[in-house]
């Protein structure tokens, strides 16, 4: 099974895992760097040598409300572009408190081209992707400043980076969206899908990605992510999902009906491991307990102390078993 079908199937935080699973695919990757840089930067660089790479500079501080894909091409004058897609994942927009997080993430970015004695630090362009409820109008950075003497201007932190906001796009927008096709499947799934009246109406346009210029793999990895990602974040039940699997259109009904026995099987696993542990868990409490009372009964005056010592338990436990042979 592929590993990030495997990660979107065990993750607590679907909507993390989805966002890096498909946009760790490059083509998707590249839609997006397109969808968010100016036109006249976009020129500059040479996206057919997009690569992923397998660098982060997400510090443990930062880890609680981001996540990072780091790209890397080629840029004009043979300099090499480092593009971060940023995930924000807050469902609350971050307030002043991007700039710093973005300040540190690029600190972090400089401190790894010192470890690689690199001579020349790599030109760094974060992508913010933004998909909480609450409204979001981020402002450039200098203004947050208020009225700074010229003078002092130079003081001012210089960085800048691209937002994609999907909380102002509509679902019209959306549904509108024809350049970047495989952007308009995946920002559906992540802005409306655990919606189930939605997914009902719209399943077509959330699940099926069509793209001729991306690979077949591609889009069939997509495919699977997405369908996998709104059985985690919906309600629908198995059956439901079954019914819609039949209306899909070849490959896609079977590919479905595969991620659908998955995702059961794994959760069948999962609640039967579960019981399992519980199982020996408790049978152990129950030895534990017995031991402690076979103890009681044979040396009546051996302190509790004593006893909890022997077996490795909790004076506590020990003494609720005392008290509980005293009522008996």
């Amino acid at each position: 099974m592929n590993e990030k079908i495997l990660a979107l199937l065990h993750s607590p935080h679907p909507f993390d895992t989805y966002f890096k699973s498909v946009f760790g695919i490059v083509e998707a990757a590249r839609q997006l760097i397109e969808f968010a840089v100016p036109k006249e930067i976009l020129k500059k660089m040479d996206l057919d040598t997009l690569a992923l790479a397998s660098d982060t500079y997400i510090d443990e501080k930062l880890r609680k409300s981001m996540s990072d894909l780091v790209y890397v091409c080629d840029y004009e004058g043979g300099q090499k572009a480092r593009i971060c897609v940023l995930f924000e994942h807050k469902s609350t927009h971050p307030g002043r408190m991007v700039y710093p997080q973005v300040g540190r993430y690029l600190t972090g970015a400089q401190e790894e081209d010192v470890r690689q004695n690199r001579e020349n630090f790599t030109l760094t362009i974060p992508i913010l992707f933004y998909h909480g409820e609450d409204a979001w109008n981020p402002k450039p950075l200098h203004s947050l400043y208020g009225a700074i003497p010229g003078e002092l201007a130079r003081f001012i932190p210089a960085f800048d980076f691209f937002v994609v906001n999907l909380q102002k796009m509509s679902r019209d927008e959306i549904l509108a969206i024809r350049e970047f096709s495989l952007l308009r499947n995946i920002f559906l799934a992540m802005k409306r899908a655990w919606d189930d009246n939605f997914f009902r109406k719209h399943y077509r346009d959330i699940v099926i990605f069509v793209d001729e210029n991306v690979r077949d793999e591609a889009l069939l990895l997509l495919f699977d992510l997405t369908w996998l990602f709104v059985q985690h974040i919906s309600s629908l039940k198995t059956e439901d999902f079954m019914e819609i699997a039949t209306a899909l259109p070849q490959p896609q009904e079977q590919k479905a009906k595969t991620v659908i026995e998955q995702f059961r099987e794994q959760f069948e696993r999962e609640g039967m491991e579960k019981g399992i542990e519980k199982g020996v868990k408790e049978g152990m409490e129950v030895a534990t307990e017995k031991s402690i009372r076979q103890i009681m009964l044979k040396r009546p005056q051996m302190p509790d102390e004593e006893i909890a010592d022997l077996l490795d338990v909790s004076l506590e436990k020990v003494k609720k078993v005392r008290a509980s042979l005293q009522q008996s």
